[in-house]
């Protein structure tokens, strides 16, 4: 489906000028089939002529429709499907094997601890989340608040990975701004508890990625 949209996007131009020449050619038979039937002087002719005026009139229709239609879906639905984004996965670096000196007699804690990376790619005062801060442990359902402030905008879309994976699972999308900064809701009680990425991608009237925001946050479940 997108696929289709971002062709009919890209040759918007090529396929209103071709319908455009089918609809003179369609326009001539009109006006000559209206001729024959003015000057026809037996009924059966005016008849097919009739005829011919009423089909080359279904077909100038439904060129018209079809040039609504294509610019209905260029214009309003193709802005307001995501985008698929690709983003890169930063390059883990495996963990070096450190020698560990064991005292009898106490004890040892070997919890693994995973640190959140500070928020990337934001851009202060154009686009930036807010809340949660970076870091924040969150539970339940969490009102995300953020500011996006860039020329040409089309609509935003939050959306949530684990560190490490490549996948990121929209949340929601929006194409109006909430002058309070509000951005929607995340149910976070619906998430396993960890780790996780917060992404804001902000695109303009033409899908095109303006800019994107990514915080960490640790989600602690409501038990």
């Amino acid at each position: 489906m997108r696929i289709l949209l971002d062709f009919l996007h890209e040759y918007e131009v090529y396929l209103y000028i071709l319908i455009g020449l089918i609809s003179i050619v369609y326009i001539r038979k009109y006006i000559l089939a209206w001729q024959e039937g003015r000057l026809a002087i037996y009924g059966l002719e005016k008849e097919m002529a009739a005829q011919r005026m009423r089909a080359n009139a279904s077909i100038l229709v439904a060129l018209v429709v079809l040039v609504l239609l294509a610019f209905l879906v260029t214009t309003f639905v193709r802005p307001m499907l995501p985008q698929v984004v690709m983003v890169a996965t930063p390059t883990l670096e495996e963990p070096t094997a450190q020698p560990i000196a064991l005292n009898l007699g106490q004890s040892l804690d070997i919890t693994p601890t995973v640190e959140i990376t500070g928020s990337q790619n934001c851009s202060p005062g154009m686009i930036e989340l807010n809340e949660p801060p970076n870091g924040t442990e969150l539970s339940g359902v969490v009102t995300l608040k953020g500011v996006i402030n860039v020329p040409d905008f089309g609509f935003y879309k939050y959306e949530y990975s684990q560190p490490g994976s490549s996948t990121w699972m929209i949340v929601a999308a929006n194409g109006t701004l909430d002058p309070e900064g509000t951005l929607g809701l995340w149910d976070t009680s619906l998430l396993v508890p960890g780790d996780y990425l917060l992404r804001l991608v902000v695109t303009d009237n033409r899908s095109n990625v303006i800019g994107v925001c990514v915080i960490g946050v640790i989600v602690i479940g409501e038990g």
